[in-house]
């Protein structure tokens, strides 16, 4: 091997060495610094990111929705819900209900009663709708007089068309109200009548 050659290789050998020297602990604080820096600088970007989004969700959103006081399911009450005809349903509200009902809010009442005939099918006999508000707090429905056994009476708070006929052994698929209430709090419910003598 040439002096050339082996002062070449010496050069390089003594390079390589102090690279490959521990930086010690000064050179070791000051890259932990550097690392912790960074990580803390990309938290900081990431959650600045998710702050700008979730602001900008919430403007989506539009105004939050403050609570008015009003109540959307207040239930009215009805009177001489099992009377046979002929008879007068009146549907109130009552006083509790007018503090709970929203200055706009209109509730729509649906109802009908049925009777039985022979062949234990049931006949549509009267039918209506009645509508309550703050400023009608009351409503009424007439009930006609009817040969033949009484049967179902729905009401039903809404809208709903109720059918000429129910066919035998069944009753619509309305949830049925306690047996015996005539007055009360009511969504939907059936009356049957007891006592038939072909019930």
């Amino acid at each position: 091997m040439s002096d050339q050659l082996h002062r070449l290789l010496s050069d390089a050998s003594r390079q390589a060495q102090a690279r490959l020297r521990p930086l010690g602990a000064e050179a070791a604080r000051r890259t932990l610094h550097r690392r912790r820096v960074a990580r803390a600088s990309t938290l900081a970007a990431v959650l600045a990111v998710l702050i700008v989004v979730g602001l900008n969700h919430v403007r989506g959103q539009g105004p939050p929705v403050l609570t008015t006081g009003c109540a959307q399911a207040v239930r009215p009450r009805i009177t001489n819900a099992t009377l046979p005809g002929p008879a007068t349903l009146t549907f109130t509200l009552a006083s509790a209900d007018l503090a709970r009902l929203c200055a706009d809010q209109r509730l729509r009442i649906s109802w009908a009663t049925y009777r039985m005939t022979f062949e234990m099918r049931q006949v549509l006999v009267d039918s209506g709708t009645a509508e309550l508000s703050a400023a009608e707090p009351t409503a009424t429905g007439s009930l006609s007089a009817h040969s033949g056994c009484q049967a179902d009476r729905y009401f039903h708070l809404g809208d709903h068309t109720f059918p000429a006929e129910i066919v035998p052994d069944s009753h619509l698929s309305l949830p049925a109200w306690s047996a015996g209430q005539t007055t009360g709090v009511f969504e939907q419910h059936y009356l049957p009548q007891d006592g038939c003598g072909f019930w």
